[in-house]
């Protein structure tokens, strides 16, 4: 064979392949248009967003979990005193039926004295 056709034949072969090595290492590290950096990058600002974001969070959570134990005291407090304000209402209510009536059993008292001295 002619040493014209055998380079032409490599040359015609190694081209491509040159051709895509040399094409795969200039965009090897690239997401479409993206340099590996960039994504790197890009991704270590959304963890530290997020890390920020979630520290927030956690301490949202931690106060709100101390209000939360601050208002179920209180709740606790209120829920003592009204049942101590039941009692006494209870209390109260039969003492009033008691007074309520004395005053019919005095008034009938006063209603018979009357009568019995010819009052009116």
């Amino acid at each position: 064979m002619n040493p014209a056709v055998i380079i032409a034949v490599i040359a015609a072969v190694l081209g491509p392949v040159l051709t895509y090595v040399v094409a795969a290492r200039r965009l090897s590290g690239k997401i479409q248009t993206s340099d590996a950096t960039d994504l790197w990058a890009e991704s270590k600002s959304i963890r530290d967003y997020t890390g920020v974001q979630l520290m927030q969070a956690n301490e949202r959570v931690l106060n709100l979990e101390a209000r939360m134990a601050k208002l179920e005291a209180s709740n606790n407090d209120l829920s003592r005193e009204n049942a101590d304000l039941r009692a006494k209402v209870v209390a109260l209510e039969a003492l009033v039926d008691t007074l309520r009536a004395t005053i019919a059993h005095l008034e009938t008292t006063i209603a018979d004295q009357r009568r019995e001295l010819g009052g009116p």
